[in-house]
């Protein structure tokens, strides 16, 4: 069994495909790399939101600030939903 083929049409046809395997490869790792950097960059702003919030809604021993947690301004969505284990 011969791995190049004699005619052209299957030489044509095996190179077509090695091209399109190569360039599969390569638009999917591009595609992956930016991904996730958008990705990785979206989760980091978030979290360092939810922290700068968390972090200015407590004392320096834990305890809640008053007047930090206060949420009636937020929009509904935004508002955190509590649901106690009685309930």
């Amino acid at each position: 069994m011969r791995l190049i083929p004699r005619s052209i049409h299957g030489r044509m046809l095996g190179l077509s495909l090695l091209a399109t395997l190569v360039a599969l490869a390569v638009a999917g790792a591009a595609i992956a790399g930016v991904l996730q950097r958008f990705v990785t960059q979206g989760l980091d702003q978030r979290l360092d939101a939810e922290l700068s919030l968390l972090a200015g809604a407590v004392d320096g021993d834990g305890r809640d600030r008053p007047g930090a947690t206060d949420t009636a301004s937020w929009p509904a969505r935004c508002r955190p939903r509590l649901a106690m284990a009685d309930q």
